[in-house]
């Protein structure tokens, strides 16, 4: 096994040196092992001779300055990694085999791992991702349990600074850390107040959204509604009822702008509150939230209108049901033939083929709009044919249009 190199070769730079921090002096005598004073020599330094022929040290750098202090030379074992993060993960391994870690060293590490995440280094993305999978991954590395490591980061993304401070001077465990952060997040959850979102200019009809239920079943190719529950909800896009949500309604300041839309909310724009896969008690948590705040208007959209036969609507309510493809006309027709609300509409969105009604004068209302891009699908448009045939439906029995803005399509014609 060969000894130290040139001097000259030698560097340490971060993250190496900063995960366990210790600056060694390059080495002026390669002569003796570390036997002599008590170091077992089969214990070799390790490092990386990169592309630029530089030798970076990987693990071992207390051996190394043990190796100074003596004046002695050290056997070293050069390894092939094929880049920083391979060798980073290395010395993470090495060093967590070879030491009982504090909490302390516990926090530091997992901070240092997920910052070079953040920084989108592609190697240790998936270990040190925020799921149980990776938790499983960077626990193994650091022979500490998943449960730690989603705990330190529960602490890493919510404690005080000061809390973090006393885990890394040995005052405070991270479980204790973790256990008044989750107290502390309890008592804000309890105490914040609820309210309706702003929707997007997609929706120019409604300026709010509710949704005291998440999630859908359907399983539409093009929905936009998944694609955002998967990235942000911690549940993705499982239904879900927000029981602390109802009282978003009373607790939304009334807009005093007398703009269209201004006190209209669409209600559950990240479900179908409808769904036959959903509690009765849900919907009818909801509609009691809407009769006792007669202040708003709410609109209600589903893809399966037979469940909306027999409901008791308020007179605050606006019940729509969306047609997207030819076969759901007559199953809309159908229910809303039994359905008695102020106000009763479709959406024709996305618009995927040619769609002709048989009773038009049921509805109140339509809205047409393209297809817009998601996960899922591109985005897509109607053909103008498609459009005018149902404009010219739509003006035979006197009813209301809405042309959403990503509706596009327009007649080119020519002599």
């Amino acid at each position: 096994m060969p000894i130290m190199p040139n001097p000259d070769q030698l560097r340490t730079r971060p993250p190496f040196s900063t995960l366990f921090p210790i600056e060694p002096r390059i080495l002026e005598a390669i002569t003796e092992n570390m036997a002599s004073v008590g170091y077992d020599a089969s214990k070799p330094i390790d490092v990386w001779r990169e592309q630029d022929n530089q030798m970076t040290v990987v693990c071992g750098h207390t051996r190394l300055q043990a190796a100074l202090a003596n004046d002695l030379g050290v056997a070293y074992f050069e390894h092939d990694f094929a880049d920083e993060d391979e060798a980073y993960e290395y010395a993470v391994r090495e060093q967590c085999d070879r030491r009982n870690l504090t909490d302390a060293d516990i926090l530091r590490l997992i901070a240092t791992l997920d910052a070079r995440r953040q920084a989108g280094r592609p190697k240790l993305a998936q270990p040190c991702a925020n799921n149980n999978k990776s938790s499983s991954n960077t626990g193994e590395m650091l022979g500490v349990s998943a449960r730690k490591v989603e705990q330190t980061r529960t602490v890493l993304d919510h404690a005080p600074e000061s809390v973090k401070a006393q885990i890394a001077d040995g005052e405070k465990s991270i479980n204790a850390a973790y256990n008044q952060v989750q107290q502390e997040r309890r008592e804000k959850k309890e105490t914040t107040v609820a309210r309706f979102n702003r929707t997007n200019d997609n929706i120019e009809w409604a300026q709010w959204s509710w949704n005291p239920v998440t999630g859908c079943k359907t399983g539409c190719t093009y929905c936009y509604a998944r694609d955002i529950a998967n990235r942000f909800y911690p549940q993705k896009f499982e239904p879900t009822f927000h029981p602390e949500r109802l009282a978003a309604p009373h607790s939304t300041p009334i807009p005093q702008s007398s703009q269209k839309g201004a006190r209209s909310v669409f209600v559950c724009s990240m479900a179908d509150l409808f769904g036959d896969w959903v509690p009765q008690e849900w919907i009818d948590a909801v509609i009691n939230a809407v009769r006792s705040a007669p202040q708003w208007t709410f609109l209600f959209l589903t893809k399966n209108p037979k469940r909306m036969i027999g409901i008791d609507w308020p007179d605050n309510a606006w019940v729509g049901t969306t047609v997207d493809i030819q076969a759901r006309v007559k199953p809309a027709e159908d229910a809303f033939a039994q359905i008695d609300a102020t106000v009763k509409f479709v959406s024709i969105e996305p618009y995927r083929e040619r769609i002709i009604f048989s009773r038009p004068s049921l509805f109140d209302w339509f809205i047409i709009g393209g297809q817009s891009a998601g996960s899922g699908e591109p985005a897509r448009q109607p053909e103008w044919e498609w459009v005018e045939a149902l404009w010219d439906q739509i003006r035979s029995v006197n009813r209301r249009k809405y042309w959403k803005p990503n509706l596009t399509v327009r007649a080119q014609e020519y002599p």
